[in-house]
């Protein structure tokens, strides 16, 4: 009996994975919490030359008013025109803010500069002012948030001017800053409307179906379509990755927790350092906490099998759906910033993808026997088939990776099954291999 194997290296997928990092962000802070005020090293950039991609897109939680009981005054300087940006709610600022993951743990202080702060970019304002002075460590966690728990304000660059006070009483605090957009009025505008297109679109399909199901859609229509671009002109946005269909980490990860949020869902952003080979060109990477079915999950659809050129065509690892801690400690740090904050633990494994598929080998059982159980449950005669199977330990990947062609031939022997072509992708980071099975007859 013939049959045929091919084995794409791991290299390729790690340089996906390699490329999928979140731009460098450097600077320092602390915490400005309502329970605690500790230091951690913070990214983000207060000048022009800081180099964060833009933040998202207005969707259907932009606010329509501002809480009267901001103390901050604001200075505008219209970005374009006098023209009203987009309004869809009537929560206020301060309702809609509380239901932010990040923002919600501020104090009452940092919450309503962070307010103000959100208002402002909302209105399309280019500037903002303090009325009394804050500090620059509390403007440095503000920006962060603003970046990575409000994924609908895409017009943002991430970049803006600090004015610092004046007076050496007050030093190192920061009176007001000035935003920089990366779009005009007009255009933010424009987008935005797509944007909620899209989430009414999606928000029709996935009505009637459960937390997991809804999940899975979200994953894979957004990898569907996506490619892979550090350099795509709205990268590090959802509109890069929902509209244009390229983005990085940064993009990927942020459109993730936006439609699982407008489908009802809670889902949060976090940032941290990439563990896997050769990361060193990227010390941050970011991707998603989701609330399902009452347990909390890792999800890393930026870290998955993403192709680079738009005519590539590649399948979902799901290497990181539904992971918990300690599957995602192994590759993924979390940033101090987050953990500073409050992580949600990630202890299930329940609806982790390849558990909850019977798609799993653990090491404690015979290897060749769960690939038979696996390939009898799922191989499908005549029809090609793609299944993503996933390892306990490096011990396990690297036996099944080693034996996968010879079981494949003994499987097909045993049970009597037609001669076929398979093709294996392996991926170091995850533990998880692709084999994808075709009938001879259709090459």
């Amino acid at each position: 009996m013939k049959h045929y194997i091919t084995v794409f290296f791991s290299l390729f997928v790690c340089t996906i994975l390699f490329l999928s990092g979140c731009q460098n962000h450097k600077s320092g802070s602390s915490v400005f919490v309502s329970s605690t005020n500790e230091s951690f090293d913070s990214h983000i950039t207060s000048s022009a030359s800081s180099g964060l991609s833009d933040i998202s897109s207005a969707s259907t939680d932009t606010p329509d008013e501002t809480s009267s009981s901001f103390s901050s005054t604001v200075s505008v300087a219209p970005h374009e025109s006098s023209e009203d940006v987009p309004q869809h709610h009537h929560e206020k600022t301060s309702d809609l803010l509380s239901n932010k993951y990040f923002v919600s743990k501020l104090s009452s202080n940092a919450f309503e500069h962070f307010a103000l702060l959100y208002h402002a970019a909302v209105s399309c304002e280019k500037q903002v002012s303090f009325s009394d002075p804050i500090p620059e460590e509390e403007l440095d966690l503000l920006m962060w948030l603003l970046n990575y728990d409000c994924p609908e304000l895409i017009h943002l660059t991430g970049d803006y001017y600090p004015e610092y006070s004046p007076s050496e009483a007050e030093k190192n605090t920061i009176s007001g800053l000035s935003f920089q957009y990366c779009m005009d009025r007009k255009s933010y505008q424009k987008c935005t409307k797509e944007l909620d297109e899209y989430l009414d679109d999606l928000k029709r399909t996935v009505q009637g179906m459960n937390d997991y199901q809804k999940e899975l859609y979200i994953y894979q229509t957004i990898f569907k379509d996506l490619v892979f671009d550090d350099y795509a002109p709205h990268a590090g946005s959802i509109y890069g990755a929902l509209i244009d269909h390229s983005a990085r980490c940064e993009g990927i990860s942020k459109a993730f927790a936006w439609c699982m949020q407008g489908c009802g869902m809670e889902c949060l952003t976090i940032v941290g350092t990439p563990l896997w080979e050769n990361s060193s060109a990227y010390s941050s990477h970011s991707w998603n906490i989701a609330l399902v079915d009452g347990n909390y999950y890792h999800v890393d659809l930026a870290a998955d099998n993403l192709p680079s050129l738009r005519d590539e065509k590649t399948s979902p690892l799901f290497g990181f759906f539904n992971s918990d801690d300690e599957q995602v400690s192994r590759t993924h740090l979390i940033h101090s910033i987050f953990n500073e904050l409050g992580v949600p633990a990630c202890s299930s494994k329940l609806l982790n993808y390849h558990i909850y598929n019977h798609l799993y080998i653990d090491s404690q059982t015979d290897i060749q026997q769960q690939f038979f159980g696996i390939l009898k449950e799922h191989y499908q005669k005549n029809s090609e088939t793609t299944l993503s199977i996933r390892m306990e330990n490096e011990a396990a990947y690297h036996r099944f990776i080693e034996n996968c062609s010879d079981w494949f031939s003994r499987f097909l022997t045993e049970y009597d099954l037609p001669e076929c072509y398979d093709e294996l992708v392996f991926n170091d980071v995850s533990l998880t291999c692709i084999l994808t099975i075709r009938p001879a007859d259709s090459l």
